[in-house]
């Protein structure tokens, strides 16, 4: 691996002088940049691009090579990143790489070696090969270096897989495990898409491969969309000699995607490992038949699982934050004037189905602490590009999602646990950028400043009352709120000032006739917020529900469950 830096030997002792040199020499440039990424608290700017913090820098004798089928294209593999490297220049300036069987959230193009040269770029799916368009300003460039994150770590694959039931027993066909047949139906694998789309011609068609331990009786959902206009076709789900039909309905937008239980009756597998799902049009209408993220077959009978998000698969994956231009279904970095060190910015990402002119109401998230981990394997980050509460609400459409982080007493640094600078805990620059961040959206992104719904996680909950009703003027600000684990006076003991009940009745108070949809974790904490609750006036305001999931983690929302689909209705008649 000549594109990264060699591992240490094991056995210095039998080295010549010129190669414990030269090992020296690794050793120091692997201490500079261990020490330059260990300065990195939320991103780095190296050169003129701003980087995510989660770019492996730091992890760069840790690669591993991927097997890969062209011969002038040599791939390592970092955690979720993927780097390919080209020795010769790409031909027609893009560079080609086989099709994968990714979600795709990041492409970066640079230089080899060159990472002031690194640029953000889109990927352009075909068939059976992905293009990297090269910006013109590396099109003269001899060697080429890809960065592309997933949505997972890299699986190692360029075929597909054989599906295997979930834990809850579902058998979930998501898109980017389909293989395609026919001219144009394929895999689109951005964040916003996820999706087997292109679906023009009829006689196209996409399938899966399966198997099934156990025979089972199921039920067929499917998450589809479809542009306006364009609904009507009709599709059937065929496995072996079983057939489910249905139409697809017009959904306002082809990456406007909802759940639906479809076809009449069920279908019955036996226990079998080559089985096939296929899906095919058998009347089209219009222009195109629709576009489609995932199906699922849904046992009948539940299967009892330990109550883990991890048991149920995800229907979404959050688009990583870049340094670009705001764009439909894109999630960049946004700064306010007065706080103009690099460190300190929002996200800000516009529904796919975003367009100029028009308003939107916006979901302001606020992020839980930073360092947390418990021995579910849930982590907290406390970073505002790690946030998910907003676009699981949402499913990124319709609403614009704006995600703000907590500042120091200073206004110079993210705080990643509270808010402000211990022991007093001020919170005026957090609520100063948080109201600059808002007044951004509203005047420039086209944010209904009468449709603004503030959510947060954990240390975000507890700040919906603590920051969101802190005085007259930011409570004025919020048509309704959501409060993910957590909640402003039920616990006292936290360490800034003010946590007490009386005072945390104190600005409930400006919470008025509005209304508060509180979850929580599995367990007990749900009658603690009902008693608490019990003891408000006017307490049918809040609705207190269990997520059914035992994590303390802001991903729940990702995948569904009957809590997110009561929470996005509820959600619904807030804002409509």
């Amino acid at each position: 691996m000549t594109n990264f830096l060699p591992a240490l030997t094991s056995n210095p002792a039998s080295e010549s002088l010129e190669a414990r040199a030269i090992e020296e020499t690794k050793i120091f440039w692997i201490m500079i940049i261990a020490f330059v990424v260990s300065m990195i608290s939320t991103s780095e700017l190296l050169g003129e691009v701003w980087l995510p913090s989660t770019f492996p820098i730091a992890s760069l004798p840790k690669a591993q090579s991927v097997p890969w089928p062209i011969g002038a294209q040599r791939v390592v593999t970092i955690d979720d990143w993927l780097q390919i490297k080209a020795d010769t220049r790409p031909a027609a300036n893009q560079l080609v790489i086989p099709r994968l069987f990714h979600v795709v959230r990041t492409v970066l193009v640079g230089r080899a070696n060159a990472p002031e040269s690194w640029e953000y770029t889109d990927i352009q799916p075909e068939l059976t090969e992905w293009r990297i368009p090269i910006p013109k300003n590396l099109q003269q460039a001899e060697s080429i270096q890809v960065w592309l994150q997933f949505g997972s770590p890299f699986n190692g694959r360029t075929g597909p897989k054989v599906i295997q039931p979930a834990t809850n027993g579902s058998i979930v066909f998501p898109a980017r495990e389909a293989t395609t047949s026919g001219s144009k139906l394929r895999f689109e694998p951005q964040t916003f898409k996820d999706t087997v789309g292109y679906w023009a011609e009829i006689t196209d068609s996409a399938s899966w491969n399966f198997s099934t331990p156990r025979a089972g009786i199921y039920r067929l959902e499917v998450l589809q969309g479809c542009g306006a206009g364009m609904g009507g076709s009709r599709v059937v789900c065929e496995i072996g000699d079983q057939a489910l039909e249905f139409d697809v309905i017009e959904t306002g937008h082809f990456q406007r995607f909802i759940w639906r239980r479809v076809g009449n009756g069920t279908i019955k597998l036996p226990a079998a490992n080559n089985l096939r799902f296929h899906l095919k049009a058998i009347h089209k209408p219009h222009g195109a038949v629709g576009d489609f993220r995932q199906l699922r077959l849904i046992p009948v009978q539940t299967v009892k699982t330990n109550g883990d998000i991890r048991a149920v698969p995800e229907d979404l994956v959050v688009p990583a934050l870049v340094d670009r231009a705001p764009n439909p279904g894109r999630r960049v970095r946004l700064s306010c004037k007065s706080f103009p060190h690099p460190q300190l910015f929002a996200s800000l990402y516009l529904p796919t189905n975003w367009r100029k002119g028009q308003s939107y109401p916006v979901i302001v998230e606020m992020p839980g602490n930073g360092g947390y981990q418990n021995q579910f394997g849930d982590r907290c980050t406390g970073k505002v590009e790690d946030a998910s509460l907003g676009y699981g609400l949402t499913g990124g459409q319709d609403a614009i999602w704006l995600v703000v982080p907590f500042l120091d007493a200073a206004g110079e640094n993210i705080a990643q646990t509270w808010w402000g600078t211990p022991p007093s805990f001020g919170t005026e620059t957090s609520l100063q950028f948080l109201e600059e961040a808002i007044d951004q959206v509203v005047q420039s992104w086209g944010g209904d400043a009468d449709r603004i719904v503030l959510t947060g996680f954990s240390r975000g909950s507890i700040a919906c009352n603590y920051l969101g009703l802190a005085n007259d003027q930011i409570a004025s600000r919020w048509r309704a709120f959501i409060c993910y684990s957590h909640y402003d006076g039920v616990k006292s003991s936290w360490p800034y000032p003010g946590s007490d009940r009386t005072s945390a009745r104190i600005r409930l108070n400006r919470l008025g006739n509005r209304h508060q949809f509180v979850c929580t974790e599995s367990g007990a904490t749900q009658q603690q917020l009902r008693d608490y609750f019990d003891s408000v006036p006017n307490s049918n305001r809040f609705i207190v529900q269990s997520t059914g999931f035992r994590n303390h983690n802001d991903q729940w929302v990702l995948r569904p469950s009957s809590a997110r689909r009561d929470l996005r209705q509820w959600l619904n008649k807030q804002l409509n």
